[in-house]
């Protein structure tokens, strides 16, 4: 797996692998959840398809943060100042 490096202030050496970093191209699912809701109504004709954005974003997406909770894998500050 790839490694990130960087230089504390105190310069130390630090490396951080990003464990998630295929979880990375899901996001580009993302923008489809418009495009399923038109989609599905088109092919079924049941007009509750049109909802589906909507359920993912206000009812989904916040169930899953939920229940995931709270990402501990985030890489360290001074890779952020770097």
């Amino acid at each position: 797996m790839k490694g990130y490096t960087a230089t504390s202030p105190t310069g130390e050496a630090l490396v951080y692998v990003d464990r998630k970093r295929m979880l990375w191209l899901l996001s580009v699912l993302y923008p489809l959840q418009g495009i399923s809701g038109i989609g599905l109504h088109w092919i079924t004709g049941n007009e509750a398809w049109l909802a589906l954005p909507f359920f993912i974003i206000y009812v989904l997406g916040p169930t899953l943060d939920w229940v995931f909770g709270e990402d501990t894998n985030n890489p360290p500050e001074v890779f952020a100042r770097s």
